[in-house]
């Protein structure tokens, strides 16, 4: 097997694996939950969906350099936070 044959099939044997990786984190998450799961060799944490609202100081520097810091309040920047799961393995 040559070198482009073999990058071929070790890159559609990873699709494979991420697909099924992509279907096994589907199903343990609906399992565990908000409540996770740990044992010795694995942490499955929850972390909720957030969003914060802050100033968005660049745009507010740039529109209005010389009321930078008295208008602060007046240019807002929300930032939106998906909810995830995140593992992490014990070696």
């Amino acid at each position: 097997m040559n070198y482009i044959e073999e990058l071929k099939d070790i890159i559609n044997k990873k699709k494979v694996l991420e697909e099924r990786e992509k279907f096994l984190k589907s199903q343990i998450e609906e399992e565990v939950g908000e409540d996770g799961y740990k044992d010795e060799y694995v942490t499955i944490s929850y972390k909720q969906a957030s969003e914060t609202t802050s100033i968005d100081l660049k745009k507010l520097e740039e529109r209005e350099p010389e009321l930078y810091n008295d208008l602060l309040k007046d240019y807002k920047k929300i930032t939106s936070r998906k909810a995830s799961f995140s593992y992490r393995f014990n070696r």
